[in-house]
């Protein structure tokens, strides 16, 4: 898609650092999450390290981690990238989703049948 000069691609990135509107450290009330990510484009461009938004009106969104590793869509060229909003990794929804499912799974199961691992163990 080439939307205002911009070739997206898919690729991957790694949160490296996390400032929030442009200061270090913990996130204050209404402040923004800007993310420091090192990109790797899946054609094999060369791997670049750009900050990336969290998306507008996303309001499932999670915030990765430093050291997470997150889809994205990349533009080599321009050197930016933007996250997706299906990735399960940034998106609480797709969590919730699954935890709902396994639930209703676990309650349709024959009396007797073992409990979840403790890691998997979570609420929604």
């Amino acid at each position: 898609m080439n939307m205002l000069g911009h070739s997206w691609e898919p690729g991957e990135g790694t949160v490296v650092d996390i400032r929030y509107s442009g200061q270090h450290g913990a996130n204050q009330r209404g402040a923004e999450p800007h993310f420091l990510m090192d990109v790797r484009p899946e054609s094999g461009a060369e791997p670049f390290r750009t900050e990336v938004d969290e998306l507008p009106l996303f309001l499932s969104f999670r915030s990765p981690g430093i050291g997470q590793v997150v889809k994205l869509e990349c533009d080599p060229r321009h050197q930016e990238a933007r996250f997706i909003r299906s990735d399960p990794q940034i998106n609480k929804k797709t969590d919730q989703q699954a935890l709902k499912d396994i639930y209703e799974a676990e309650r349709h199961a024959a009396p007797g049948s073992p409990p979840p691992a403790a890691g998997q163990l979570r609420r929604w």
